[in-house]
């Protein structure tokens, strides 16, 4: 669900202002601390900024509140694989995976994590698919 200050705070992301989107991410987290847009963009400044696990827990956040947001499990699984926990991003790659999307950046998301833990064969499909897509 879209809300406007959802929406500008993913304007603020968009905009490269990550200061600025992280700002106003705390400010709703401050006001709902399970606020699942806010904590997906303060999970995607966070883990742009190596703060990896400040990333993971604001991912979980996102995760738990919308467990099926292709968009959330996809970011959760690009983290997992930075942070290293690879059996980890490879459940949630899976889960994303299954959820269905046709958003070309999603499946491009998933696929690259599906590269990086060297199964190339779920990755293919999902790059034919956002190029198909996009």
């Amino acid at each position: 669900m879209t809300t406007p200050a959802s929406h500008s705070l993913r304007q603020l992301l968009a905009s490269g202002d990550n200061a600025s989107a992280l700002r106003e991410a705390a400010l709703a987290l401050g006001k709902n601390p399970k606020d699942p847009e806010a904590s997906f963009v303060a999970a995607i400044v966070c883990v742009e900024a190596g703060k990896i696990a400040e990333a993971l827990a604001h991912i979980t956040i996102a995760v738990t509140a919308q467990p099926d947001n292709v968009e959330y499990l996809a970011q959760q699984a690009r983290i997992l694989i930075t942070a290293r926990r690879e059996a980890e991003a490879m459940v949630a790659a899976r889960a994303a995976s299954a959820a269905s999307s046709s958003d070309p950046f999603v499946l491009d998301t998933i696929g690259c994590v599906f590269v990086r833990l060297g199964n190339h064969d779920e990755a293919l499909p999902l790059f034919q698919r956002a190029v198909a897509a996009a």
